[in-house]
């Protein structure tokens, strides 16, 4: 485990929130298994918000926004056909003239099954970002996959307080 993966482990660890009924688990949390790809990733003091944060910095544009990313592989419960999910989190823009983020929720393989796979335009100021998504095809909690996908624009971004719950079961 490289020394990335190991702070973000750590920052995971100390943003995950535990929810009533139905927390799946901070997908951070199992970062010993994520992927930081064609971005530099570090943890850093959450200024203007207690705890830490995830800084993710894109100097260079990679052939897809896509590319440039922060993967977490591996949730606590599975989820089901009709289950409603919910992703928060936190969000300011540091460096960049506009910032731009897609938080992925999906299946972690082929064909990628999208549950929560939306746009968020950080800006300077911290701002909650929630988001919700059905689940199309029963998942493994070890095959579902989040997401931050960066690389669409050169920019330094910082996400807190990451959270994935299911909020409704059909």
């Amino acid at each position: 485990m490289n020394a990335i993966t190991n702070s973000l482990v750590a920052l995971l660890l100390a943003a995950a929130v535990p929810a009533a009924d139905g927390f799946l688990g901070d997908p951070v949390a199992v970062l010993a298994k994520g992927v930081v790809s064609k971005c530099e990733a570090s943890v850093v003091d959450a200024q203007g918000r207690e705890g830490k944060a995830l800084r993710l910095r894109v100097t260079t544009l990679p052939e897809s926004g896509w590319m440039a990313h922060a993967y977490v592989y591996g949730l606590e419960q599975d989820l089901h056909v009709g289950d409603t999910v919910e992703v928060s989190c936190w969000v300011r823009l540091i460096e960049g003239p506009e910032g731009a983020i897609k938080v992925d929720l999906s299946q972690g393989e082929r064909p990628y099954a999208p549950i929560v796979s939306s746009f968020i335009t950080p800006v300077a100021a911290w701002k909650q970002h929630t988001l919700k998504g059905t689940v199309s095809s029963d998942l493994t909690g070890a095959k579902t996959r989040f997401g931050l996908c960066v690389g669409y624009r050169q920019q330094t971004v910082e996400v807190a307080g990451i959270v994935v719950r299911k909020v409704a079961a059909p």
